[in-house]
């Protein structure tokens, strides 16, 4: 998994990737593909764990608890079965023993065992791609520009502190780079939990977009969505205010 980070896939059949990865679980904690995160590790275990990420391949998978994991946090609580895997590109030890990272994105992947032996928790995951349909319609690129141009209007007015001109610095969107670019612009915005494990989990990146401009919608009133609705490929689930890009760190 070293290197670059994955683009985008067209549709159509691949073999499944399994990847064996280190699990560090937050709560109401998401992390995306393609998103810079800041994090501050202190738990031993979990220094452990970084410690053996920075020996290797830098590599940690970022998981989120389910509700009621206040109960039994010590142990191994229940978490949601998507996860983001980020690599650390940045790592600043402290004199305290404790860690600062700024962690990247990689890919997303599901669950499908939690392994056991170790202090800290490690799972095998399936890994899932970001799907771009391969038709690409005619008319998406004049759509996809004209919700994208809403939601800019809608989110200067309301949300005037996210970096939208730090993003488009890093990114520009089109129809080629819609799958990073919508990971990033959901990264800005003051999201649920549940809406931002949807994003997460959604493959296919217009249906991202779609979900965003609709909870723009909702959240602001603003009548959003005429075409963003039409950007909805496939059916849903088919398979900081004021922060510079990228953020500064954060506590756990």
């Amino acid at each position: 998994m070293a290197g670059e980070f994955p683009s985008d896939k067209q549709s159509g059949e691949e073999p499944a990737r399994t990847l064996r990865v280190r699990l560090f679980p937050l709560p109401n904690f998401v992390l995306f593909p393609h998103v810079v995160r800041g994090l501050h590790i202190f738990e031993p275990r979990y220094c452990e764990m970084l410690q053996e990420a920075m020996e290797s391949d830098q590599l940690i998978a970022m998981a989120t608890l389910n509700p009621g994991w206040e109960s039994s946090y010590q142990g191994s609580p229940e978490l949601h079965p998507m996860v983001c895997v980020g690599k650390i590109i940045r790592h600043q030890p402290t004199e305290d023993g404790r860690h600062n990272i700024l962690l990247r994105g990689y890919v997303r992947g599901m669950i499908t065992q939690e392994l056991v032996g170790d202090a800290f928790r490690r799972a095998e995951i399936k890994v899932i791609e970001c799907r771009i349909p391969s038709e690409n319609p005619e008319m998406l690129p004049q759509k996809l520009s004209v919700s994208l141009a809403q939601i800019f209007l809608c989110i200067s007015r309301h949300f005037p502190t996210a970096p939208l001109v730090s993003l488009l610095q890093h990114q520009t969107p089109s129809v080629d780079s819609i799958g990073p670019f919508s990971y990033m612009l959901a990264s800005l915005l003051p999201l649920p939990l549940d809406t931002q494990i949807g994003l997460l989990e959604e493959t296919c990146p217009f249906n991202r977009i779609a979900l965003i401009e609709s909870w723009l919608s909702q959240m602001t009133g603003e009548p959003l969505g005429g075409d963003a609705s039409s950007l909805s490929i496939w059916d849903k689930k088919g398979n900081k205010d004021g922060q510079d890009y990228p953020p500064n760190f954060s506590l756990n």
